[in-house]
């Protein structure tokens, strides 16, 4: 049973961490993703030189091209997964969190939130190299992505060995590479939320013991949506680490919990939802290049219709366009720049307000 009162007070104050398991790929009654990479892998495998396991895994024999094997996994990850995963990571995006650690190696949660022009950071754990974002503190009003297999365009960073294996877990239990950001969130977390994690791998109990959940089933509250539970491995994990199993399916989840995330946030607002312009001058506020890229996206069909504001707009994003680009000789040329174009994109909101009040181009 869960207490939406607490989860959703605990999510906006970043101690609720989403983990996001490779199952968000797969349906139901579907191939699992690492059964799809195995038959992929083992396609070439004799051309590689790899022996290829039905996890997915494999071992380099003596005679292998480890390039061309890097080369292989990185096109599977960005050619083969499936398009309506898309959807859900977009309502991931819109939520709360500040940390959440992702299970696979692609880049396709990142790219919801570049779609979104919601700011964020973004790190991998890597097992040879200090992580990038180690001193940037995860918020809710800019979350921290972290990839905890590696990063796919990041040859050594990726487990996809045996012997990877083992460096990973030495990073892991030795503290090495885990960077201090993700650790402080981890025992701060009195919530987790794990959306296609597969029970019956490695990681996810090797994850749970790093967390000490195994020992301590009172401090956290932990919720999973998976498609791949079957009774033992349910049972086992509910045993375990007291892990809650919901009746939603891994989006109808996500979708729960953005629907009662809204309606919390509203009611703090006194019903009245954020509304068009105001998200507008939040994304100007954020001065961040991504969320000022998205407001000249949605501001375009307010635009269109009025030649004078539709001049305008292009006028200001060309201006932007060249201050992202513009390497300037001084901090105060930078900021008095970007100050001028800033000022005309508030002015230009509060005309288009002031002609569609409603909100509605």
């Amino acid at each position: 049973m869960i207490n939406w009162d607490i989860l959703l007070h605990e999510l906006e104050s970043g101690k609720c961490i989403l983990c996001v398991g490779p199952d968000v790929y797969s349906k139901a009654e579907g191939v699992r993703l690492e059964q799809k990479l195995a038959d992929t892998l083992r396609q070439k495998s004799d051309a590689l030189g790899i022996r290829v396991y039905d996890d997915g895994w494999f071992h380099y024999l003596k005679e292998r091209d480890e390039l061309a094997t890097w080369f292989s996994i990185k096109q599977f990850y960005e050619t083969q997964l499936p398009p309506d995963s898309d959807t859900l990571f977009q309502g991931i995006a819109a939520l709360p969190f500040h940390l959440i650690l992702n299970f696979t190696p692609d880049y396709r949660l990142r790219e919801a939130f570049l779609s979104s022009g919601k700011p964020f950071e973004f790190d991998c754990l890597n097992k040879t190299e200090n992580c990038k974002k180690a001193d940037v503190e995860p918020t809710i009003a800019k979350p921290l992505l972290f990839n905890m297999l590696g990063e796919i365009k990041e040859k050594e960073s990726l487990i996809m060995t045996y012997d990877d294996l083992f460096g990973y877990m030495e990073a892991i239990f030795d503290k090495k590479r885990l960077p201090k950001n993700v650790k402080d969130k981890l025992e701060q977390a009195s919530h987790f939320i794990f959306l296609g994690m597969p029970l019956d791998k490695w990681y996810f109990h090797l994850f749970m013991r790093v967390l000490n959940m195994h020992k301590d089933t009172t401090k956290t509250k932990r919720f999973a949506a998976t498609y791949s539970a079957n009774s033992a491995n349910a049972t086992f994990s509910e045993e375990q680490y007291t892990l809650t199993f919901v009746q939603e399916d891994i989006v109808a989840f996500a979708d729960l919990l953005k629907i009662k995330s809204a309606a919390a946030q509203a009611e703090k607002t006194d019903g009245k939802a954020q509304g068009t312009y105001e998200r507008w001058r939040d994304f100007v506020k954020t001065g961040e290049d991504i969320a000022i890229r998205q407001m000249f996206r949605e501001m375009k069909p307010f635009t269109e219709q009025n030649n004078d504001r539709n001049n305008h707009r292009i006028m200001l994003e060309m201006q932007w366009n060249g201050f992202s680009s513009t390497v300037f000789e001084t901090e105060m040329a930078k900021n008095a720049m970007k100050s001028q174009i800033v000022n005309g994109i508030l002015y230009l909101i509060d005309q288009i307000e002031q002609q569609n009040p409603n909100g509605q181009p």
